[in-house]
């Protein structure tokens, strides 16, 4: 009976892992301490940082958007003013008007 007793001791319970999601409030709080501790140790303040890449892509998108603006310009002129674009073209974004 003492081996029983030993084998028995010896065996570890099972253990059974779920996951569940943390609390609503718990993500913001993650965020929070990251930004945290992103100042203290490496001395990088987050918020500034996405601040800047905003207004880097922002900066660059107007740039590809008055190159397109130029592109265009260029294109008609080219064309005489005049260009027919087909109706899938002309139609995009709008509402049907058929019911």
């Amino acid at each position: 009976m003492s081996d029983v007793l030993r084998t028995v001791s010896a065996l570890r319970r099972l253990t059974i892992v779920s996951y569940t999601s943390p609390p609503v409030g718990a993500v913001t709080m993650d965020r929070e301490r990251m930004k945290y501790l992103f100042r203290e140790i490496l001395g990088v303040d987050v918020d500034d940082v996405v601040k800047k890449v905003v207004a880097t892509i922002a900066v660059e998108r107007a740039k590809q958007a008055q190159k397109n603006t130029t592109d265009w310009k260029r294109y008609m002129e080219a064309e005489g003013g005049i260009v027919i674009l087909p109706s899938n073209v002309t139609q995009l974004g709008r509402k049907d008007s058929k019911p």
